[in-house]
């Protein structure tokens, strides 16, 4: 797994890695928006569109921290 510039707490992947044996895309999202409030608007107006017009539960597709099952 890479991590480029240590944007993770990388101990959250204690909690993260088993739920991906059971998923097959595990996504993160962010807990403090490091971004300014206009910039948070517009995200969570782009993910409140793309919960309700595609269906999809995801609430931070952007956070760049996913795993993703692959068979061995």
């Amino acid at each position: 797994m890479a991590v480029a510039d240590c944007a993770f707490d990388l101990s959250r992947l204690d909690y993260v890695l088993p739920l991906a044996g059971h998923y097959p895309v595990v996504c993160g999202a962010r807990e403090e928006p490091a971004a300014p409030w206009r910039t948070r608007l517009e995200r969570g107006g782009l993910g409140f569109l793309c919960r309700h017009l595609l269906g999809t539960p995801v609430r931070d597709s952007g956070s760049g921290l996913m795993v993703f099952w692959r068979p061995s």
